[in-house]
């Protein structure tokens, strides 16, 4: 694990949100890496079984289901493990420079299924929204809306199938998730995090009309990064302002 050139403060005061965002960076990417770690490492859960939650009869959980013409999102769920399975083994090379997780791919069925459960109890408490991409009932990809930005704030994160990439699907699933997450009522701001080294991912928020934030030091954990954090993001009210403009040749 390499670390920035410039040291970090992790005593610096609250206001100083250069540091705190970096802090935040690097929780947000370690838990990452150690939730697939644990799906290797885990006490084995037989597929299928069910996974013990605490009530959740009151919890406020992310819409779960979204369509466009050609995509749908949805949930995960064990049946699609396999399918899963061979997304990320046919796109390996594609993901490794880009993705900390790939590290630890490819991992066991039983360990895919335990991970599904586990995304889908987080999501019956009120957590993070992790879903797959299909298109023709085909997975392309996977995507999420994830809370680890702290109050206020959904995080879009994205990966697309090796074959299916420089077709508009990450634009296109973004725009249908920043809509989403604008229709939980305390969510106040969307945002795409990249490596600045990623060309190919800045072009995402950008071309949604998100603002470009700041770069920040930030932890290597892929081998393609360089080690810098570029924040992108869009207000519900500059979203919906957006969303009202006039088509072109409307």
């Amino acid at each position: 694990m390499k670390l920035p050139d410039a040291p970090v403060d992790l005593d610096a005061p609250v206001g100083d949100i250069r540091g705190a965002h970096l802090v935040l960076e690097l929780a947000a990417r370690l838990d990452v890496v150690l939730e697939h770690f644990c799906a290797q490492h885990a006490p084995r859960i037989s597929p299928g079984a069910p996974v013990p939650i605490r009530d959740t009869e009151n919890v406020e959980r992310l819409p779960d289901l979204v369509h466009s013409p050609r995509l749908t999102l949805r949930r995960w769920v064990d049946a699609d493990g396999p399918e899963l399975s061979a997304a990320i083994l046919d796109s390996l090379e594609h993901l490794r420079p880009w993705m900390p997780w790939v590290a630890s791919e490819p991992v066991r069925l039983e360990d895919r299924v335990a991970l599904i459960d586990r995304w889908n109890s987080d999501w019956e408490q009120g957590g993070d929204l992790v879903v797959g991409i299909f298109m023709d009932g085909m997975v392309v990809g996977g995507s999420g809306l994830h809370k680890r930005r702290g109050p206020g704030v959904l995080e879009i994160g994205y990966w697309v199938h090796v074959d299916h990439v420089r077709k508009g699907i990450a634009s296109e699933v973004s725009e249908l998730l920043t809509t989403v997450a604008f229709t939980v009522a305390d969510i106040e701001r969307v945002e795409i995090h990249h490596d600045r080294a990623n060309l190919a991912s800045s072009g995402v928020p950008r071309r949604l009309g998100f603002t470009f934030v700041d770069e920040t030091p930030n932890v290597v954990l892929a081998p393609g990064e360089a080690g810098i954090d570029c924040r992108w993001h869009i207000t519900r009210d500059d979203w919906l302002r957006r969303q009202r403009r006039p088509a072109l040749g409307s």
